[in-house]
């Protein structure tokens, strides 16, 4: 919920704001459209506390014994578990292919596997990178997606298979992928990730 205090962050932002367009409706009111990029500032308001947490559907290791670290047992502090990279090639980005689904992208996206484990959100990025580029970036057909420096050259490709109560859900097999390496763990922390919708 956006409080008193950010309403008015938001409100001194938005008054430095020139209109795109002025044009009239019909029954005389002035209709005036204004462009707003959502990162810096305003999101720095709209975003919702949240801690980082990496509840991956990958096993991860204890650092000293090297064994798989019991699921539901409490990590802890100062200890860091080890993911071995189940995914030997090196993406520039992740890409999620959810051009076959008509929906209003969420400013703050997760995406579940078919077994309903999160696979990313807010708690798998670093919250200055989702204040200065946005959780996800979508576009509107790949055609940009050559050039765009969020993904790279390089990028993993995942197709969507459905998208249910505000999430995008992707197989269980795509869901180990994107969890599957540190550098993969990190491309989403980074939030260096690309929804495909339909134009």
């Amino acid at each position: 919920m956006v409080g008193s205090a950010q309403k008015r962050t938001i409100y001194k932002v938005l008054k430095g704001i020139t209109p795109e367009e002025v044009g009239f409706l019909t029954d005389g009111r002035k209709e005036i459209l204004y462009e707003v990029n959502l990162t810096g500032e305003i999101m720095a308001q709209l975003i919702p506390e949240f801690s980082p947490s990496l509840d991956l559907v990958v096993p991860r290791y204890c650092p000293c014994c090297s064994q798989p670290w019991p699921k539901g047992r409490p990590i802890p502090e100062g200890v860091t578990l080890i993911i071995k990279d189940e995914v030997k090639k090196t993406y520039s980005g992740i890409i999620i292919d959810a051009s076959a689904f008509k929906f209003e992208p969420p400013l703050f996206l997760r995406i579940r596997d078919k077994s309903g484990h999160l696979i990313y959100s807010l708690s798998f990025a670093e919250r200055d990178q989702v204040v200065m580029n946005g959780l996800v970036s979508y576009l509107a057909g790949d055609d940009h997606l050559l050039t765009h420096d969020r993904v790279g050259s390089r990028p993993l490709r995942i197709r969507a298979l459905n998208f249910i109560d505000g999430d995008l859900v992707i197989s269980d097999r795509d869901g180990r992928l994107m969890h599957g390496s540190k550098h993969n763990i990190e491309l989403m922390r980074q939030c260096r990730v690309v929804v495909i919708r339909q134009p």
